[in-house]
């Protein structure tokens, strides 16, 4: 029996929206500023006793940001983001499993960092004596030289410390986290991508010519026949010619069609909430997972670099869990995005809005708030799945961590 039935949180006059309890409105919505104010939600969930029902089934969303966001959160360094730890595994098992390499960064990040290093103490020297200092100023380009020197330095220190396991990883798990009710519906697909070879299909082909050689060899008259025939059409390129050849000979063009493997697809993952409130204290509750979500799968634009260059959305490690603790017997996710969210303030299909009391002015969580939202949410998998993920000797390599 699943947790949620719209239907008993609809009828459930014991906790209505009338007994709201004590609670700041404004907590964890405001002070969204960057570099000076925490956006520290901590954890999030609907139902507020989601704990209390369902065995204790539910799903926890935990959120790894970008280690250069620059919107402050807590971070929590005893966790390591799955994919991250994943990747380890693997190369724990079969070596390097991307073209990032440990010792390479550290050399040419040192490099780099002496270089850049190196140049910004040429320009100290440079514009210590005024004479030099303006006569090379439109070579080193003044101020421009030097914070193009210091980002060299930067820059090099930076790729001395990028780890082979990391690499385009670039995140760390907060505290931030939102868990719901387990969804009625929990789907995986596997999915491998084949394309069709054409190794036939002409009688110029590499096919076409040694089926000619062999059937020369055999001195059937009448096969080699059919060979000129087609091949006749082909050098014409008349599909009226091919289609009289076929006509006399009784037969069509193998196209001796092979598939060849491509690669794997990344898994995506749905899933879809309904959110029924049943105090102001739990709508309250229901904005503030949808502000954090929406917060977390948007970008945000770099500081100081003319809007040019963006800081990618955080991701988000998706947990089953049963009393406290992953669900093992439910397949592990590895570190996903957030590709898209889908709110509906009418999931019923017409509109219905709370009026609390006397309240006739708009809150938050309050009078206004809708009756019910619909959330659907569209995960894609960063990491691909290979055979190493069902070795039975790694299954605790590769299980989700809360």
């Amino acid at each position: 029996m699943p947790f949620f039935q719209e239907l008993e949180i609809i009828q459930n006059t014991v906790n209505s929206r009338n007994t709201s309890g004590n609670f700041n409105r404004q907590a964890g919505l405001s002070g969204r500023t960057t570099g000076n104010s925490k956006y520290e939600s901590e954890t999030l969930q609907f139902p507020l006793d989601i704990g209390s029902a369902d065995k204790g089934h539910y799903l926890m969303f935990n959120i790894n940001a970008q280690k250069k966001t620059q919107f402050t959160s807590t971070v929590d360094r005893n966790v390591t983001p799955t994919v991250i730890r994943n990747i380890k595994g693997l190369q724990d098992l079969g070596g390097p499993t991307n073209i990032s390499n440990d010792e390479f960064n550290k050399k040419a990040g040192t490099v780099l960092s002496l270089a850049g290093g190196f140049a910004e103490n040429v320009l100290n020297i440079v514009s210590a004596v005024p004479v030099v200092g303006n006569l090379l100023s439109p070579f080193f380009a003044g101020d421009a030289g030097r914070a193009l020197t210091t980002g060299v330095k930067d820059f090099g220190n930076d790729l001395s410390k990028v780890k082979s396991a990391e690499f385009l990883r670039t995140i760390e798990r907060t505290r931030d986290t939102v868990v719901l009710y387990m969804p009625n519906k929990i789907t995986y697909s596997n999915a491998q991508t084949y394309i069709e070879l054409d190794l036939g299909g002409s009688v110029k082909s590499l096919a076409g010519g040694s089926a000619l050689a062999s059937t020369l060899a055999g001195a059937e008259p009448k096969n080699a026949a059919m060979f000129a025939a087609f091949g006749l059409a082909e050098l014409a390129n008349s599909k009226s010619l091919e289609a009289l050849a076929t006509a006399v000979t009784q037969v069509v063009k193998n196209p001796m069609l092979e598939v060849m493997y491509k690669g794997v697809s990344l898994r995506k993952f749905n899933f879809s909430f309904s959110l029924w409130p049943r105090s102001e204290k739990e709508a309250f509750e229901v904005q503030k997972i949808i502000e954090l979500l929406k917060f977390h799968q948007a970008p945000e634009i770099k500081n100081n670099t003319g809007g040019f260059f963006l800081i990618p959305p955080s991701e988000f490690d998706i947990s089953f869990m049963y009393n406290g603790r992953v669900n093992q017997n439910i397949e592990p996710i590895s570190t996903c995005v957030l590709t898209n969210i889908t709110v509906d303030y009418t999931p019923k299909g017409f509109h219905a809005y709370e009026s609390i009391g006397s309240i006739d002015k708009p809150e938050l969580g309050g009078t206004g708030m809708p009756v019910g939202i619909g959330l659907s949410l569209s995960f894609l998998e960063t990491q691909i799945i290979t055979k190493d993920n069902y070795k039975p000797y790694n299954r605790k390599i590769f299980q989700s961590a809360p």
